[in-house]
This record gives structure tokens, C-alpha cells and sequence, in this order.
């Protein structure tokens, strides 16, 4: 089955977390809503994150095997805080009660839980950007799911950005 990605340049300022909603809903009009709206609030998640914390371009990408979504990730013109954002993935570094509760800092949190643990955050090739990413729920139209292996996101890397 092949594999490609499916490129959407985002917009430089806070529209890009709407934009990029706006595209993974056109790619998963076929899913259930529950799944939809889980992608979505990943999505929301580490987009919305591109925008607060790093720099443009954004660019939204989905990796796609066959016609089937099964990957997401958004890329930002940025590789700092790479290590932040792999701790906030990172279970050992789950929050503890009072972060939890906490008015902001969830976000990765939330993304590894709805990705069922499949997410991920890499530099680029480039070594001026970073992808952060996570496993769709489903793979949507495919008779059984396909899901990329946890930890096999190196591939990804290779894909050019232009920034």
C-alpha cells in the first residue's frame, strides 16, 4: 500500500487552528463523530500550541496509506522546545493533581490520551522545524484499522518543508 502526505499550508496567525480543523474534517467526512471530534480536539490541541509558543510556517500535514488517514501532525518553523513538548507526550511525565487542575498546560496531555499513547514530536531533517503528531482514531473506509507502529515516525522526517 503506498504512503504519501497530504499538505495544507496554514495560515500565519491564529487562523491556522481553524484552518487546519476545517481540512481534517473535509479529509474524515466519512467518520464516526465521536471520532471526528476527538481528531479535531487533538488537532485543536497542537495547532493551537504551534501558534502560542512557536513561529510560522505552519504547515498542517496527513500521512495517508492507501486512501486511509492514519497519521496528523502540524509543523511549525521552530525546533525549540522540542523537549518541552516531548514531556507533555511523554507518560512518565503525566501531570500530577495540581497541574491537572491547572487553568492551561494540558494539551499534550490531552492529545496522548486520545491518541491512545500514539503521538509523537520529532525535529526535521532541516533542523529549522519540528512536527508534532498523533495516530487518527481510525483510518477511515479501511476494512481493519491501520495504524503506523508507535515510534516508527523517523520516515516523516525525511519529508521537505519548505520554511
Amino acid at each position: 500500500m503506498s504512503q504519501y502526505l497530504h499538505v495544507t499550508p496554514l495560515p500565519s496567525t491564529g487562523a491556522a487552528v481553524g484552518r487546519a480543523r476545517a481540512v481534517l474534517r473535509e479529509v474524515l467526512r466519512d467518520a464516526t463523530p465521536d471520532d471526528l471530534y476527538d481528531a479535531e480536539l487533538a488537532l485543536a490541541e497542537i495547532a493551537g500550541n504551534a501558534v502560542r509558543h512557536s513561529c510560522p510556517p505552519y504547515v498542517l500535514r496527513m500521512v495517508m496509506v492507501g486512501e486511509h488517514p492514519v497519521w496528523c501532525e502540524v509543523v511549525d518553523g521552530h525546533h525549540g522546545g522540542l523537549a518541552a513538548v516531548l514531556d507533555g507526550l511523554n507518560p512518565v511525565g503525566a501531570p500530577g493533581c495540581d497541574e491537572v487542575l491547572a487553568d492551561s498546560g494540558r494539551g499534550l496531555m490531552l492529545v496522548r490520551v486520545l491518541s491512545d499513547g500514539c503521538c509523537a514530536a520529532y525535529p526535521l531533517r532541516s533542523g529549522r522545524a519540528k512536527a508534532v503528531g498523533f495516530a487518527l482514531p481510525v483510518a477511515i473506509g479501511a476494512r481493519e484499522p491501520v495504524r503506523l507502529p508507535p515510534g516508527r515516525f523517523e520516515w516523516l522526517a525525511h519529508f521537505a518543508v519548505t520554511l
